[in-house]
């Protein structure tokens, strides 16, 4: 029996799914906007939410709910899926979590090492120069795999022989309010490099700000008549 997330990998190739989903996020982009023209912080969740939905139209029973330790987005079947959006225009990483402040992430940090993470990862990274989505799909055992290598953690050492680094993974906390925990960007290479699979196709995703009220005047030019 293939692996679920194939199944997820056939959707995404469909041109029909690519159509519909950059409909979506033009939706968000539009709506989420500042008075200066810039995306507001809720841009990601709505992109979350998008995806998940046209995932959903196009076959793939997704589920929202809660499950000790996971920070999942959503479920297929019992398999849950942590997404992460990031725009390349400002040649960023994105965040595994967010966090209320350095002391939390730093305790993240060392959580993630030692216990390992409990979600498989879906990245969508979306190219502004080059109108172009590719998604990246890493199972969460490859992905703990990946961590301790990098780490250099080793869980069956009674005698604390190695020495663990885990910000050869996560970037290193600065300032206070430095919160939410990272991957470095030589990190970044690996998880890419070693991916299940990696899908990309081109489509425009960017909302112009004045989509949004054109859309509330045809809505309430319905309403009022």
């Amino acid at each position: 029996m293939e692996p679920y997330h194939f199944e997820l990998l056939n959707v995404i190739k469909n041109p029909k799914f690519q159509e519909c989903l950059c409909r979506l996020y033009r939706y968000s982009s539009s709506e989420c906007r500042s008075p200066d023209g810039k995306h507001t912080p809720d841009v990601g969740r709505m992109r979350e939410r998008d995806l998940i939905r046209t995932l959903a139209w196009f076959g793939i029973q997704t589920k929202q709910f809660e499950k000790k330790h996971s920070r999942a987005d959503f479920f297929v079947d019992d398999n849950s899926i942590s997404v992460k959006h990031f725009t390349s225009k400002y040649n960023k990483g994105f965040k595994v979590t967010w966090t209320s402040d350095k002391h939390k992430a730093n305790e993240d940090i060392d959580k993630f090492v030692r216990n390992g993470l409990h979600d498989d990862m879906l990245v969508v990274k979306l190219d502004e120069l080059k109108n172009r989505i590719t998604f990246f799909f890493m199972s969460v055992d490859t992905l703990n795999r990946l961590v301790r290598k990098h780490s250099e953690y080793k869980k069956f050492d009674p005698l604390k022989l190695f020495s663990v680094d885990p910000f050869k993974v996560f970037k290193e906390k600065g300032a206070t309010n430095d919160r939410g925990v990272e991957f470095t960007p030589i990190f970044l290479k690996e998880f890419y490099q070693n991916c299940e699979w990696s899908e990309s196709f081109e489509g425009e995703f960017i909302g112009d700000p004045k989509d949004a009220d054109e859309r509330r005047d045809k809505m309430l030019a319905e309403m009022c008549a």
